[in-house]
């Protein structure tokens, strides 16, 4: 296994916590909030888990072409089309009957608890970007929707190495290497979503 590949290790370890505690059924319709590696793995779990359509949404343009080439069914791009209706367009008016928010953007759990179909899985896999959020409540209680939240992996890892090593996982997640004394750029360049940033491996000699 490449290193690069490895640093997906505990990424997909949580992923697979999540897959335990979510309990995805064969056919499910799936949305994803959020096209960065989280999300992507996300919607690549879910596939594997059986999901029938995924639907994936960001508003930095490269990241949505990535989900839509190795994860996702439909993807888009929110800064110019609404998640929403394509969900709605796609599901015939129903939602989807499980919906991950791995943006921890306040905008993103709102459009997650309106995509999602009456009595779906609303699943929180983000540590919030601030720490008071209002939240939709009204609606998410007229959906019965049931809400899952996510701290970490348990006990997932071996399962995630055997994962990595059967093929099913693409390394193309991993988007950059750079050098230990380039780590400052690439995290202006991660700050900037710049020149086509998903993830990026910090080599050290």
């Amino acid at each position: 296994m490449s290193f690069a590949k490895a640093t997906l290790i505990e990424p997909l370890a949580v992923m697979l916590h999540v897959m335990e505690l979510v309990q995805i059924q064969v056919g499910d319709t799936v949305a994803v909030l959020g096209a960065g590696p989280i999300g992507v793995l996300t919607a690549i779990m879910a596939r594997i888990a059986g999901a029938a359509r995924i639907f994936i949404a960001d508003k930095v343009a490269h990241r949505v072409a990535l989900a839509q080439e190795i994860a996702a069914d439909v993807a888009v791009n929110t800064a110019s089309a609404s998640f929403y209706q394509a969900v709605m367009d796609h599901t015939r008016g129903r939602g989807v009957d499980v919906v991950f928010d791995a943006a921890a953007a306040p905008e993103t759990i709102q459009s997650a608890i309106h995509v999602a179909r009456m009595g779906g899985q609303l699943v929180l896999i983000w540590i919030p970007s601030v720490h008071d959020m209002r939240v939709d409540l009204l609606t998410a209680m007229a959906k019965e929707l049931k809400i899952q939240t996510i701290k970490r992996s348990n006990h997932n890892t071996r399962a995630a190495i055997e994962l990595l090593e059967s093929g099913r996982i693409p390394e193309k997640i991993v988007t950059h290497q750079v050098p230990f004394d380039k780590t400052p750029a690439a995290f202006e360049m991660l700050a900037a979503y710049a020149d086509g940033v998903g993830k990026v491996v910090i080599e050290i000699d």
